[in-house]
């Protein structure tokens, strides 16, 4: 009945599963979150339209009354206007600051689109892997009541003493309290993954890992990093740019003034005088900012190539590895057979026929835990390579 009731949740749970690239389509089309972080170009966008747009001219307005000491008094008014109008040079700088600060949002954008898409590519693996878990003490859990069954048997034939049969009982029930926590966090990270998606409806996805278990050959280092980077770099250009400017803007003034004998028109200009030498000053800085800066990220990204360098030799190891295990764990699992069948006639051990479940067991736990790290890093390097740029 319990084989009955098992197959019929794994049925449920494959019925109607959607693969995870489906999945990963229509979660980047209703994530919230995703919608949000896109506002940035827009964001930006405005925000450099405000910094181009020249300033508000002022106007001024004022009415006299004259009262010369012989004769009526007369009326007269000025009027004047101010305009500030900033310089070629500060005016190209800044139009360099608002084309950085545009690639700089687009950059932050594109980096928590790709940070985003490998956390849940993390995520999933995660769940894969808790559901493999799951299955593999299911199957566990199987053979460990069949070989108490046998062990009934013998106990009830009087082949084999009442101790071989509690034994294997206690063997079995052991693996029936493994089978519930993997169940339980299989279902917490698919809540997980269900949150960050944003879809409205309950979803079912098929718990198979997403990269092969193939060997790489090289990496070609495009980390959304090195994207923000450059964009970083651009950003500092701009601000140099600007420091270099002793003059920003002058303002051009004009005013008239009408008086009961006279009028009276005035043309003028204003222009700041740098005496303090506060420009050098901020060039000096900017200059400094820089050279930070590119010492910096010369070390993120020498570290980010080690890194990319170490995954992959990781890679292809755990998959020769996996190798490996996979031709110990059938001949693990031929051993198990034969031992099972020497017990069913009571011509084998209980002990040696429990050792060698558990060493076929243990090699498949090890299998599914190499499948899920060589899928780990195959997602960590991927990111480094940029392939969650797009």
């Amino acid at each position: 009945m319990h084989k009955i009731a098992s197959f019929m949740l794994l049925s449920s749970l494959a019925l109607s599963a959607m693969d995870f690239q489906s999945f990963k389509k229509e979660l980047l089309a209703s994530s919230k979150i995703l919608q949000s972080n896109a506002m940035q170009e827009s964001l930006a966008k405005n925000k450099n339209e405000l910094l181009l747009l020249s300033q508000d001219p002022s106007l001024d307005f004022s009415l006299g009354r004259y009262n010369p000491q012989k004769g009526d008094d007369e009326n007269g008014f000025s009027a004047g206007f101010s305009q500030s109008i900033r310089t070629s040079a500060y005016y190209d700088a800044l139009k360099q600051k608002a084309s950085a600060s545009g690639a700089s949002a687009k950059a932050n954008k594109l980096y928590f689109k790709a940070t985003f898409i490998k956390n849940i590519e993390e995520l999933y693996t995660e769940y894969v892997y808790a559901y493999k878990q799951y299955e593999q003490r299911q199957l566990a859990y199987t053979i460990a009541q069949k070989i108490s069954t046998m062990a009934y048997q013998q106990y009830k034939y009087g082949t084999k003493s009442k101790t071989h049969y509690l034994q294997a009982k206690n063997d079995a029930l052991i693996a029936k309290t493994r089978i519930s926590s993997a169940k339980l966090q299989a279902k917490s990270v698919l809540e997980k993954l269900h949150a960050l998606s944003g879809i409205q409806r309950e979803i079912n996805l098929e718990k198979v890992y997403i990269y092969p278990l193939t060997p790489l050959s090289k990496y070609l280092l495009n980390s959304p990093t090195k994207m923000m980077i450059k964009a970083q770099e651009k950003m500092l250009s701009s601000e140099l740019a600007i420091s270099t400017n002793r003059i920003e803007s002058f303002a051009l003034h004009g005013e008239f003034e009408k008086e009961p004998e006279q009028d009276i028109a005035r043309v003028g200009v204003s222009l700041p005088l740098p005496l303090f030498n506060r420009s050098s000053k901020n060039q000096e800085l900017a200059k400094l900012k820089t050279v930070q800066a590119r010492l910096e990220n010369e070390q993120i990204l020498f570290s980010e190539s080690i890194k990319a360098q170490r995954l992959l030799t990781s890679i292809n190891e755990l998959i020769t590895q996996h190798q490996e295990y996979k031709t110990l764990e059938k001949r693990q699992k031929k051993l198990v057979t034969l031992f099972q069948e020497g017990y069913k006639i009571s011509k084998g051990s209980l002990l040696e026929l429990l050792n060698a479940k558990k060493s076929w067991l243990q090699s498949q736990e090890k299998l599914i835990t190499l499948e899920k790290e060589i899928n780990q890093q195959k997602i960590e390097l991927f990111y480094l390579e940029g392939k969650y740029n797009d």
